[in-house]
């Protein structure tokens, strides 16, 4: 009989590690908890990163990299044409110097071409280096669409509204997956791509679980009457990107700093933030967040003062704790026992490298999908 797994999230690295091994010719079933695919966290942001985001961290930008071409040729269809990736290095308060940074990029060999700060358009301010970039955005309804009818093909069963509760393993061997229906069934392999919630199903196991850095963010969705479509990435610190989001002419204006309302470094997820009603942006003072936010980016973006708020993206996420220094953000597989692994997700192009694929390959080998 086919080797059945469980994969527990529906986001993007639980989409493609759910089609990975089905094309392999396992039996994969998602469980997700909301009511379609991409729905959390994958929503926060729609940039396929080529490495220029991370100049203290080399090997989460090499990371990218080694992802960046596969999920580019994958998903072709989701990739926004036409679209300026601009990247600018801020004149005060930059944890990287401008020579680092253009040194940073040629050591990776990403290319980039020059761009002189104050021919740019919208209107840059108080940054000291600009490039233009080859880095692409995607279109996340159309990445959702693309891998919803992949899944199909591949014979993976989703079931939506269908988060997994309580997570056991059974005397014979295999677990069992018991969800938020009430709706309990079997499998040989789980892997946990339930991201914030990783750690929750994984103490249930009784496997240590290791502290983590829980943020709550919210991004105000901007409308803005611009001719051409353009992507901006203040660094290297608590600064502002501008990415094309929807619609065109609307922008998500995300700020490293602002856009945190709550943070904590614990175990396990505060569970009023899974919760809109109980969430930490339910108790702010929109008003007065939303005009401090957005006069923190318009130092950098002056243009912004003309476009108008539609609405906010708002979810929990979380990072390896202790990383402000570098700003690491990678992916990482763990076999906690044979049958049993989690990924810890960085960066969306990430689950598309050889990182995953090797330790998924590790598991099969110490007999997690024997």
């Amino acid at each position: 009989m086919p080797v059945k797994l469980a994969i527990i999230g529906g986001g993007i690295f639980g989409a493609v590690v759910a089609l990975k091994l089905a094309e392999a010719g396992l039996s994969a079933t998602i469980f997700e908890r909301r009511e379609g695919l991409l729905l959390g966290t994958s929503l926060l942001g729609n940039r396929l990163h080529y490495g220029f985001h991370y100049p203290r961290d080399e090997e989460t930008a090499r990371q990218c990299l080694r992802g960046y071409e596969e999920f580019r040729r994958e998903f072709e269809a989701a990739i926004r044409p036409g679209v300026s990736n601009a990247y600018f290095i801020a004149s005060g308060g930059s944890l990287t110097s401008p020579d680092d940074y253009l040194l940073f990029c040629r050591r990776l060999g990403l290319p980039f071409q020059i761009v002189e700060p104050g021919a740019f358009r919208p209107t840059i301010e108080n940054v000291s280096l600009g490039m233009l970039t080859e880095e692409v955005l995607y279109d996340v309804a159309v990445l959702r669409r693309l891998l919803t009818e992949r899944l199909m093909r591949a014979g993976v069963e989703v079931r939506l509204g269908a988060g997994v509760d309580a997570l056991r393993r059974l005397k014979g061997g295999g677990f069992a997956v018991e969800t938020s229906r009430g709706d309990v069934a079997s499998f040989d392999v789980v892997v946990n791509c339930s991201y914030a919630e990783v750690n929750h199903l994984t103490a249930q196991l009784g496997h240590a679980i290791e502290t983590r850095q829980y943020e709550y963010a919210a991004v105000p969705i901007m409308e803005i009457d611009w001719p051409v479509e353009t992507s901006v990435t203040i660094l290297d610190g608590p600064f502002v990107s501008l990415l094309p989001y929807g619609p065109r002419g609307q922008y998500l204006v995300a700020h490293v700093a602002d856009q945190i309302i709550a943070r904590e470094d614990t175990r396990l997820m505060n569970p009023a933030w899974c919760d809109a009603r109980t969430s930490p942006f339910a108790s702010t003072d929109r008003q007065l967040w939303l005009e401090s936010y957005l006069g923190r980016c318009c130092e950098f973006l002056p243009d912004l003062r003309a476009g108008r708020v539609l609405g906010f993206l708002k979810r929990p996420r979380m990072v390896v704790a202790g990383r402000e220094d570098t700003d690491a953000r990678r992916s990482f597989v763990t076999v906690h026992e044979p049958g049993y692994m989690s990924v810890f997700s960085g960066k969306i192009d990430q689950s598309l490298g050889d990182d995953l694929a090797a330790a998924i390959a590790l598991g099969h080998k110490n007999g997690s999908l024997r």
